[in-house]
């Protein structure tokens, strides 16, 4: 059972990979009806953007071990 479950999700990845999603389509609308120029511009703009937001939402998660838990003072 464990191999047709992950036969399954071997498939339904590659399914998903190889479907053109809204930048592939942008991209293909550009270069169609404006040209490969504007397809290429558009491509390097996705992948600004891309890069960009990935950027942004990257950040370094502090060690556990070297935080410090402020206790409140003992009256």
């Amino acid at each position: 059972m464990v191999e047709a479950s992950w036969l399954v999700f071997i498939v339904a990845s590659l399914v998903l990979i190889a479907t053109p999603g809204q930048d592939m389509i942008l991209v293909m609308s550009r270069s169609v009806a404006q040209g490969a120029a504007a397809g290429v511009a558009t491509a390097a703009g996705v992948s600004v953007g891309l890069i960009g937001h990935t950027a942004i939402l990257y950040r370094p998660q502090p060690d556990p071990a070297r935080r410090r838990i402020a206790l409140p003072a003992a009256r």
